[in-house]
């Protein structure tokens, strides 16, 4: 329940993908303001919120489920039921990229262990390292030098690489439609064979 407030607080302050190209510094900072008392409400709430992107992604692109109140892949205990499960997928069907994939990762296990342990900050080692590699992996260096600059702590860092993320993966849900492919419906040197395995002709 406490996620679920603080995502709509959030999305509500969020300003949508077609309105902007570059992340906004007032945008980040009413961001910042909004979860900025709280390390692990940030890490909780930003990791819940790319997951969401990476399923509204897979069910852009993929067929729906036969019965709507039974999605056997994205539903309870399904093989799509997790973070993990969902980033893996989208980086194989070419939805995102590999370092799309490796960030969303690293985001992913920032969150376990701000919703598992005990002590959780941005400040301790392990969190640092985390946040250097997903700087590494989503190129901020490259792509954002002067904002990097302007924010050398590691919450503020992680905060610049969810928006990043957020925005990037909006971004690509407005290229995506529903696949129409059927692997075997084009090839002509494929035949299929009594038993419905497909062997060349």
């Amino acid at each position: 329940l406490y996620v679920r407030r603080q995502r709509q607080r959030l999305s509500r302050i969020m300003v949508p993908i077609s309105e902007t190209t570059t992340i906004n510094p007032e945008l980040y900072q009413g961001l910042l303001s909004e979860v900025g008392a709280s390390d692990r409400a940030l890490a909780v709430l930003a990791g819940a919120m790319l997951d969401d992107r990476v399923k509204s992604l897979l069910l852009r692109y993929l067929l729906p489920p036969l019965k709507a109140t039974d999605d056997k892949l994205f539903g309870r205990s399904g093989p799509l039921d997790s973070f993990a499960s969902r980033t893996e997928l989208a980086r194989r069907l070419h939805l995102i990229e590999g370092d799309d994939a490796r960030a969303l990762d690293i985001i992913r296990t920032i969150r376990n262990g701000a919703a598992h342990e005990t002590t959780f900050s941005f400040s301790m080692n392990s969190m640092t390292d985390y946040v250097a590699n997903l700087v590494k992996a989503l190129k901020l260096k490259e792509q954002v030098p002067e904002m990097l600059a302007m924010n050398e702590s590691p919450k503020q860092r992680f905060l610049l690489s969810f928006l990043i993320m957020s925005t990037h993966l909006d971004l690509e849900l407005t290229k995506i439609t529903r696949t129409t492919q059927r692997p075997w419906a084009t090839a002509k040197s494929v035949k299929w064979n009594p038993k419905g395995d497909h062997i060349d002709a």
